[in-house]
């Protein structure tokens, strides 16, 4: 059985937004997060890739099964929406290398904003788990674009 699916541009932009809106609020003030540098005066980063998933993966009975869960679940499953919406919205983020393109930059800047505010960390592993996120939102768009009988968008 195929659907056809036709989204208005605006509606998906104003999903955009305010999902992003959403994502930067948790991101620099939910979770317990303090005014910017409020809670500490050092900076905190990883550069190094999949230390911080290698410790909760091997690691896991040192951390509440929310933390891990949170930090590795969570940082995928947020940014799924992205991969949906970016290739609604434009033709070259229709491929997963222009998706990529165009989330990727946005991202940095939110993951140095967490960095330069104090309010967390600049942590790589963020960055491949939201990254992983977005592929995933891309790999269910394309899904359903191969099932629907016209195009999103």
């Amino acid at each position: 059985m195929f659907y056809s699916i036709r989204i208005d541009k605006k509606v998906v932009w104003a999903l955009l937004g305010v999902y992003t809106a959403f994502l930067l609020y948790m991101m620099l003030v939910g979770f317990g997060r303090t005014a910017p540098g409020a809670g500490t005066l050092e900076y905190r980063w990883n550069l190094v890739p999949f230390d911080t998933i290698h410790r909760y993966v091997y690691h896991s009975n040192a951390f509440a099964t929310g933390t891990w869960a949170i930090n590795l679940f969570g940082n995928i499953g947020v940014f799924i929406p992205y991969g949906l919406l970016l290739p609604a919205l434009s033709k070259r983020c229709r491929s997963l290398l222009g998706m990529l393109f165009a989330f990727l930059p946005g991202l940095f800047v939110a993951e140095l904003l967490q960095l330069v505010l104090r309010v967390g960390s600049f942590d790589v592993d963020d960055f491949i788990l939201n990254a992983a996120g977005a592929c995933c939102g891309y790999a269910a768009y394309v899904w359903i674009r191969r099932f629907s009988r016209k195009s999103i968008g």
